[in-house]
C-alpha cells in the first residue's frame, strides 16, 4: 500500500514542512446544507498540530505537495553527511535506504541509457500530477535524481 504523506511550503518562514500522517479534514456546514468553511489538521511526529484554514488553500498561502510513492536513485554514499545522520537518528539503518522520496514540485534530473552511443541522455523536469492521465509526470527516465524543488531552488542554476 502506498504511503500517504504530504509536505507544505511555509511561505512566511521559507521552509519545507514534512507531515507523516494523513490530514484530518474539519468543516462547518452552512445553514443551506453546503460547506461554509473548512480546515485541515495535520499531526506530525516532528511538529505539533498545524491548523490550515480555507484561506491557506484558496489563496495558496501554504502550497501542499503529495508524496508520489516513488523514490529516486540516490545511493547512500551520495547523501550529504547531515542527510545520513538524520536518517540514522530517525531510527533507520543504512541498509534500509532505498532513495529519496519524490514529492510533487520536485525537480528531477532524468536519464536514459542509449546503448548505441554508450551514453546517457539527460533532461530535467518538474514532478506534477496529470488529472487527465491519472498519473505523475516528470519521473520519466531509467535514472531519476532529485536536484531541487520549485520553492527552494533557483531553477536557472539547475540548468
Amino acid at each position: 500500500m502506498k504511503e500517504i504523506k504530504f509536505r507544505a511550503w511555509d511561505k512566511e518562514k521559507k521552509r519545507m514542512l514534512f507531515f507523516d500522517m494523513k490530514p484530518k479534514i474539519d468543516y462547518i456546514l452552512s445553514e443551506y446544507g453546503g460547506i461554509d468553511s473548512f480546515g485541515m489538521i495535520i499531526e506530525s511526529k516532528k511538529f505539533h498540530y498545524d491548523y490550515l484554514d480555507e484561506d491557506d488553500f484558496w489563496e495558496n498561502k501554504n502550497p501542499f505537495m503529495q508524496f508520489t510513492g516513488i523514490k529516486d536513485n540516490t545511493k547512500w554514499e551520495q547523501l550529504k553527511p547531515e542527510e545520513q545522520k538524520a536518517w540514522v537518528e530517525s531510527g533507520k539503518t543504512k541498509e534500509q535506504w532505498k532513495g529519496k522520496e519524490i514529492y510533487e514540485g520536485d525537480i528531477i534530473r532524468c536519464g536514459d541509457y542509449i546503448e548505441d552511443a554508450n551514453a546517457y541522455n539527460e533532461w530535467q523536469s518538474e514532478v506534477v500530477w496529470n488529472n487527465e492521465q491519472g498519473m505523475w509526470q516528470g519521473i520519466d527516465g531509467e535514472r531519476n535524481e532529485i536536484i531541487g524543488n520549485i520553492y527552494e531552488s533557483n531553477i536557472e542554476e539547475l540548468k
